[in-house]
């Protein structure tokens, strides 16, 4: 009998332990869960705020920021348009993330002139970069290689799916080696 009380004692003792004691988590860079995608009534309106808050990022580093988030979102909604199929709405979508992802680099090197320390914002990019590469790469393996957008109202458009994922890979993998460069 009392050994089984020495035994709950401690039971309770370790798990007391385990949620008192600090802990240090590390998690993955997490991407945003998608927004409102292309099609639905209030798209327009997201875009346009997006575009009120770019112009209301001042700072370099605040401007980092708001590039990467809009790098993020416009990944989610590329990979969740390529899901459905949709893939001339999923390539306009990874052209604008690939767009924010070529504004990272300037904003920090900005800063970096300014003397400001970027070094966190650096592991951020080298995270969110290695992100992407993997999103994209499961991309890659799920659509295929060519594609030809019919239409109903407009001409055809092919598409080479395998080389615009390449060049986003590519370079998200540039932008990486750049940020290398500023440490």
């Amino acid at each position: 009998m009392l050994d089984r009380i020495k035994y709950k004692l401690h039971i309770w003792v370790i798990l007391l332990a385990i949620l008192i004691l600090p802990r240090q988590l590390y998690a993955d860079y997490v991407l945003p869960y998608p927004s409102l995608m292309p099609g639905h009534k209030l798209y327009r309106l997201m875009e346009i705020t997006d575009r009120l808050k770019g112009i209301y990022s001042w700072g370099n580093i605040t401007s980092f920021k708001y590039r990467l988030r809009q790098a993020d979102k416009y990944l989610v909604e590329g990979k969740t348009l390529f899901e459905y199929k949709q893939y001339l709405l999923a390539v306009r979508s990874l052209d604008k993330s690939d767009h924010e992802v070529t504004l990272l680099i300037p904003a920090l090197r900005k800063a970096e002139t300014e003397g400001k320390n970027i070094s966190a914002q650096l592991q951020v990019v080298f995270s969110a970069m290695d992100k992407h590469s993997q999103v994209l790469s499961d991309i890659s393996i799920t659509v295929p290689a060519e594609f030809v957008w019919r239409d109903e109202f407009k001409d055809s458009v092919r598409l080479d799916l395998d080389r615009i994922l390449e060049n986003s890979m590519k370079l998200r993998i540039h932008v990486a080696s750049e940020a290398a460069k500023l440490r």
